[in-house]
Formats: structure tokens, sequence, C-alpha cells
């Protein structure tokens, strides 16, 4: 169920796929790139769902989530 669709590292796949948390990789215009398992069974979402759509949009409403939607973005 994870989406990996910009790293194909063994290791990298082996820590996102069976981390405990919710992961999402976002490109720098704030588009998910990728979701974990854990964030998929966490958020209810599918990855037909997450998948190219901005960060702010699934994370509205969840405490702190100005500052993670943020994260990796260059200044305007």
């Amino acid at each position: 169920m994870a989406i990996i669709s910009t790293a194909h590292i063994p290791a990298f796949e082996l820590l996102f796929n069976h981390a405990t948390q919710g992961i999402l990789l976002a490109d720098g215009a704030g588009l998910i790139k990728a979701a974990n398992p854990c964030f998929l069974e966490w958020s209810g979402h599918t990855p037909e769902k997450v998948l190219n759509k901005p960060t702010d949009s699934l994370l509205a409403g969840i405490s702190g989530h100005r500052c993670v939607a943020k994260m990796g973005r260059s200044s305007p």
C-alpha cells in the first residue's frame, strides 16, 4: 500500500515502509510524492487521494500543520 515513486534504495524503502510514524515526502512546491503505510492508515487516505496533492490540503486541521507543510520549501 506504500507509494514509492522517487526513491528505490532498499534501506530507504525498508525504513519508509515499516516506520511506526507517518511520513510524507513532498517536492519543493509542496506536492506529495510519497506517503508511507503508517500515514495512510493513520489518515484514512488512499494512495490515489494523496499522490501529487498539496500537503496543506491534507494536513489542514492538524495541530502545527503549517510548520510541517512549509518544511523544505524555499522562501519566495
